[in-house]
């Protein structure tokens, strides 16, 4: 028993299993990114980027500096893609310097990283990101063509890739995957006829790696599909994968309290009947939202499910009914995510109760929760 307030349990051999069953859907050929951006997904970016490295994922997807160099610093060494742009002069000369390969998709951006390498004497290695249907980041696809054409007038970059994020995401839509896969082929198709060769074209991530074999083309980046966790419920039959946290806290004081009395702030939660409140050692500083209590989520006691009736910055009440009959004593572990014997709370359940996206959950949760890899 450890003396953690609150932890996580990460089990290294699931997402061994994960990266496994995930390879078996692309050709040896295939590069293999794994996409560690929200601090991956609660995992904490940095442990587990050493962890992919070891199970042989081959290159590591970003979204900030700041990570590139937490994980540079814990000596991983395989490539490392920022996914989107940066403009910051200081950061572009911190990515050159940490071996990062940059994403472009405007001319100023281009002349800044070119500017810095040459000041560095380093050549940057960039991939441009083409937008074909998200509408969020990248170039049109009609100008293409002259973005490529102003790189390559620069001195000290050199083109390594092209992509695009396509944008269905969750639910099965393999029309417009079609669709948005056509554009950015037509794009590279037109580089090819003026002799422009691009080394690393990539444009799967989970939920087209698994339903269009034809779009895993030089490399795929898969997020959450290593962590275990599937697109929607219409994937699962697609492959096998499961989630490997366990997010774990404690009973740190137990309260009797009558019918008709109020728990926690700005009357959270009126009981109906004579009850025992639980309260938890978690709450919203540590990155459990305040709907957990509102939309009545639940934690698991001695492998029972008990609802979450109100939260505070540091704690966290839970309904646990009789107290001879929960049998629950101050100091036992409470998971809020995970499996407890026979009982198990999947993250995307609890992303349903509250009504919002399974990422949302966890990318929020606190970095300075311990993590221990088991």
């Amino acid at each position: 028993m450890n003396d953690l307030r609150t932890w996580i349990e990460v089990d290294k051999n699931i997402i061994k299993a994960n990266i496994q069953n995930i390879k078996s859907k692309i050709s040896k050929e295939v590069i293999l990114l794994g996409v560690v951006k929200g601090n991956a997904l609660g995992l904490d970016t940095v442990q587990y980027s050493k962890l992919l490295e070891s199970l042989g994922v081959e290159w590591l997807g970003i979204t900030n500096i700041e990570d590139l160099i937490a994980i540079r610093e814990n000596d991983v060494k395989i490539p490392i893609l920022l996914l989107c742009e940066e403009s910051g002069s200081e950061w572009v000369s911190l990515g050159l310097r940490h071996d990062l390969r940059f994403t472009l998709y405007t001319k100023e951006t281009c002349r800044l990283i070119s500017t810095e390498a040459k000041a560095l004497g380093l050549a940057a290695r960039v991939h441009v990101k083409i937008n074909t249907g998200l509408n969020r980041i990248g170039i049109d696809p009609d100008q293409v063509i002259s973005l490529v054409e102003y790189i390559s007038s620069l001195s000290n970059i050199d083109i390594e890739g092209a992509f695009t994020q396509f944008s269905p995401a969750h639910d099965i839509n393999k029309k417009k995957l079609l669709e948005e896969f056509e554009v950015f082929k037509e794009v590279i198709n037109r580089l090819s006829e003026l002799n422009i060769k691009i080394p690393i074209c990539h444009v799967a991530t989970t939920p087209s790696l698994l339903l269009l074999a034809e779009s895993h083309l030089d490399m795929v980046r898969v997020g959450i599909g290593i962590n275990g966790l599937y697109p929607s419920n219409e994937y699962t039959d697609l492959i096998n994968i499961k989630y490997p946290m366990t997010w774990k806290t404690r009973v740190g004081y137990i309260r009797r309290v009558n019918a008709n009395t109020n728990v926690g702030y700005d009357n959270a939660y009126i009981t109906e009947k004579n009850t025992c409140i639980a309260t938890i050692q978690v709450g919203i500083s540590d990155g459990l939202s305040a709907r957990m209590a509102k939309n009545r989520g639940f934690v698991l006691i001695n492998s029972k499910k008990y609802p979450v009736v109100a939260i505070s910055m540091n704690h966290s009440m839970v309904d646990i009914g009789d107290y001879e009959e929960s049998n629950v004593k101050i100091g036992d572990e409470v998971v809020l995510i995970g499996k407890q014997g026979n009982a198990y709370i999947h993250p995307e359940e609890q992303a349903q109760q509250i009504d919002c996206y399974v990422e949302e959950i966890l990318s929020h949760i606190n970095r300075s929760i311990s993590r221990i890899y088991l």
